[in-house]
């Protein structure tokens, strides 16, 4: 009986230890609202929808420098290091697609509607 009873406690710590490393893992491996994450030379997520007067936060993730530049010259991030952030408030409803300068094809867009 005292074994039964330990063996289910030792089940319950191991379920309930995957179950809260799996919901945090989760959390950790993923951007919030109104963040990009630069990582593996790619914008996570391409496209963010926001409203208007958002601030949007870019952050390299990656092991590598990249930028975070407008198509038609609105903002540019200059070089983000490793773990630098860059922000940019959309004041006006529109598609405002970007890029990497450093690595051809890197590119995202945010849409505010």
């Amino acid at each position: 009986m005292k074994a039964n009873i330990i063996a289910m406690v030792a089940i319950c710590v191991v379920v309930i230890s995957a179950y809260s490393g799996c919901t945090k893992d989760q959390a950790a491996n993923a951007p919030g609202p109104n963040e990009v994450w630069i990582k593996n030379t790619a914008f996570n997520p391409s496209e963010l929808h926001v409203p208007v007067n958002t601030t949007v936060k870019w952050t390299n993730m990656d092991n590598q420098q990249h930028t975070v530049t407008s198509d038609s010259g609105i903002w540019d991030s200059g070089i983000l290091d490793v773990n630098a952030a860059f922000t940019f408030q959309f004041n006006s409803k529109g598609t405002f697609p970007y890029q990497c300068l450093i690595h051809n094809g890197m590119a995202g867009k945010v849409i505010v509607e």
